[in-house]
Order: structure tokens, then C-alpha cells, then sequence
């Protein structure tokens, strides 16, 4: 039998500990502790608490700290409820301090692996990956809340087998295949719902799973790499939709691991550099031409305030007919939905050499855009027209 407690340590430290009830009916044990701050957030969240005694208890949409809850499932001892309405306060105050109203945690340091059939079909042998090797069905993993896709073709993994998280996998990529599984990660298939997947997600479960398995077999871009997704598709539910995603998957992951600026833009508002615009006297207006070498300014839109802007092929020319002599910064936003991967995936093992190894969460990361400054050089243009004084008739210039 087990029991939740809510606890202060002799530092005065509030913590949720799970506790075996042992002979005599006593709480001898802590099987798991965590500190409150861990459990108690700001916006709804799963508390899920695992321990080796494959007890799970789950309170679903805890919010800031729902104290009618903990009453009803902990044991509150009396010293702990002037610390409870302390942090009740502290916590309300810092979950304004978000904009968002999100507080990330940390994965888990393990986690158990959840398992449903995930295509009716074999794909059988898939040559690209490994010739005369047939593989069978496909299976949706999760781990921790989040799909999990395995790294290795090939090698076995079990329905509630325990995984151990790690930034690093035991699986030899460059750091090419890595940066690209980031952004297949961040591109393809997401759900937290730890439940029978539908028809649906299964296929685009299976579409980012071949995604995977190309990048770790070094096929991604070569050609052999869409043959060997076809297969697996079409052992899905789905098989044309399940193509459809992984060829727009492929798309997002080439635009964004290859995406470029414009040749005279930069990355960082602190290194863009200037451009003046110069008189032209036929245009009647200040005015400059920009010339894209790297090809990608159809990629991005320009906006920049106080400035017109026209755009043809890979030039852009901006213009005003004011005079402005105060460096204006313009900024290029990405159209191809690409990003820069600023965070990383987690790595799933079990510590045993010839285990499957799996990736699961979706990185972090930022919006591609680059920056300009421009201004208009400081003089002004104007016309001469002669007069005679005292009839005001004007002549003509000599």
C-alpha cells in the first residue's frame, strides 16, 4: 500500500514523497520524493509519478496549486499549511512574471517506453535501409509524454521497457545527421496525448519514423531515401497521405538546414550594416538597388517603416522622397515557415550495448530573419529659376 505526504525537511524545504506502507502499518519508506516547485506550476499540466513499484499516480489539470485536491489525495501535516499558503502566494506572483503562462521542465532522467501497433501492414524489406532483412509491422513509441522514434533499423524494443534519457546517444551520427534529426524532430510528428494513437497520427508517426531511420542511415537528400519512405508508407493506413507528410516533412527539413540570408542582410541587428540612399534625379526621389548573390531574397518578406520598397528577382530597391538622414533598420522574415534549431532533442537509452536507442521531443527554436539599416544621404536637391528684379518676369537660363 502507498500513500502521498507532503513534507518539510529540516531545512524547511516542502516536498511530495511517496511513501510503502510496511509492517505494523507503518510509512516506512520513501520510494520517490520530488520538491513541490517541481509538481506545482503555473498552468495546467499531467503529474504522472512512476517508481519501481510500477505504481503510477496521475492527477490530470493540476493548476497554480489546487489545494482541495492535495487535501483530498496527501496527507497534509499541520506544520506544512502555513508553508502551502506562502508558496501559494509566491507561485500566483511569478506565473504573472510569464507572458505566455508556460514554465518548462526538465526530462525525465527515465522514463518507460508505451507501445501500439502503428501501421496493419508489414513493410517488409526496405534495401535502402538493409537488404534481405524483412521488417514487420510499425509501432508508435512514447516516452516521457512525447513520440519517440528509434534510431536503430533493425534492433528490438519492448512495451514498457525503461528507458534512461541522455544528451548524448551511444548511435555514431556527425553532427550534420544530428542538426537534421533536430529539425525532423522539430518538423514532424507531435503529440502529448499517452493513448491509442488514431489512423492518422499513426501515418505520420510512420512517415517521420522513416525520416529518422534515413538520416541515421546517412540516405537523407541522396535519392535512395524516398524509395525507402514510399515502402514504409505503404504499409500504413494511408499510404498516399502518409507520402504527403513525409515529402512536405522533407521540404521543411531541407528549407531550414540549408536556409540562407540575403547576401547584403545579416543575422543580428548589431551587424547589420548600412546602406544610403542617394538623389536620382530622373526618379525625383532618394533611392538605392540591393543585389541578393545568394539567391534566396523570394524567400522573405522586407518590411521597413518610413521607406517604399519594390522587389525583382533577387533585387531590391528601396527608396523615399523625404529626406532622412537617421539609420532605419528593415527586417527580412522568412516565408518557408524555417527556423534555426536552438535547443536539442533527448536521446533515450537503456545503458546495453545492442539496445534500440530513441529520440523523442521537439527542440526549441527561432524564426529565421535578417536585418538591414538604411538612410538617405544628407543634402537636398532643388531648381534654379532666374528673375528680372523689378518685373518679376523670369528668364531664361544663359
Amino acid at each position: 500500500m502507498f500513500t502521498l505526504d507532503v513534507r518539510v525537511d529540516r531545512h524547511g524545504t516542502p516536498s511530495l514523497s511517496l511513501l510503502r506502507k510496511g509492517m505494523g502499518n507503518r510509512y516506512e519508506k520513501d520510494i520517490i520524493s520530488y520538491p513541490l516547485w517541481y509538481i506545482v506550476v503555473g498552468n495546467p499540466m499531467l503529474l504522472s509519478i512512476k517508481n519501481k513499484y510500477k505504481t503510477k499516480i496521475t492527477s490530470r489539470k493540476l493548476p497554480v496549486i489546487f489545494l482541495s485536491q492535495i487535501r483530498r489525495n496527501f496527507i497534509v501535516k499541520q506544520k506544512l499549511k502555513r508553508y502551502l499558503a506562502g508558496m501559494l502566494a509566491v507561485i500566483t506572483a511569478l506565473s504573472t512574471l510569464f507572458t505566455n503562462g508556460t514554465i518548462v521542465f526538465a526530462t525525465s532522467s527515465e522514463a518507460n517506453i508505451s507501445m501500439w501497433r502503428a501501421s496493419p501492414n508489414a513493410t517488409g524489406e526496405i534495401a535502402e535501409l538493409k537488404a534481405g532483412y524483412s521488417h514487420g509491422r510499425m509501432y508508435y513509441h512514447m516516452i516521457d509524454g512525447n513520440p519517440s522514434y528509434c534510431l536503430n533499423y533493425t534492433l528490438h524494443s519492448s512495451n514498457g521497457q525503461l528507458m534512461k534519457s541522455d544528451d548524448e546517444p551511444q548511435t555514431v551520427m556527425t553532427s550534420e545527421q544530428r542538426k537534421l534529426l533536430h529539425y525532423c524532430l522539430y518538423y514532424g510528428h507531435q503529440n502529448n496525448v499517452v493513448a491509442q494513437p488514431s489512423e492518422t497520427q499513426c501515418d505520420e508517426y510512420s512517415a517521420t519514423q522513416a525520416m529518422v531511420w534515413c538520416i541515421v542511415k546517412g540516405l537523407f537528400g541522396s535519392g535512395s531515401d524516398d524509395a525507402a519512405a514510399k515502402t514504409i508508407c505503404n504499409a500504413g493506413y494511408n499510404p498516399e497521405y502518409a507520402y504527403s507528410y513525409y515529402l512536405t516533412l522533407k521540404e521543411n527539413i531541407t528549407n531550414a538546414y540549408y536556409a540562407n540570408v540575403p547576401s547584403f542582410s545579416s543575422k543580428t541587428k548589431s551587424g547589420a550594416a548600412t546602406y544610403e540612399l542617394e538623389w536620382n534625379e530622373n526618379n525625383k526621389r532618394f533611392e538605392t538597388t540591393l543585389t541578393d548573390s545568394n539567391g534566396v531574397l523570394g524567400n522573405y518578406d522586407f518590411s521597413i517603416d518610413g521607406f517604399s520598397v519594390e522587389k525583382s528577382g533577387n533585387k531590391l530597391t528601396i527608396y523615399s522622397k523625404e529626406v532622412n538622414t537617421v539609420a532605419t533598420t528593415g527586417t527580412f522574415d522568412n516565408k518557408n515557415n524555417a527556423v534555426e534549431i536552438t535547443g536539442n532533442s533527448v536521446f533515450w537509452l537503456t545503458g546495453n550495448e545492442g539496445d534500440q536507442e530513441m529520440i523523442s521531443e521537439k527542440p526549441t527554436a527561432d524564426p529565421i530573419t535578417a536585418y538591414i539599416r538604411v538612410k538617405t544621404e544628407n543634402i537636398g536637391y532643388g531648381d534654379i529659376v532666374k528673375e528680372d528684379e523689378a518685373s518679376a518676369v523670369k528668364l531664361k537660363s544663359s
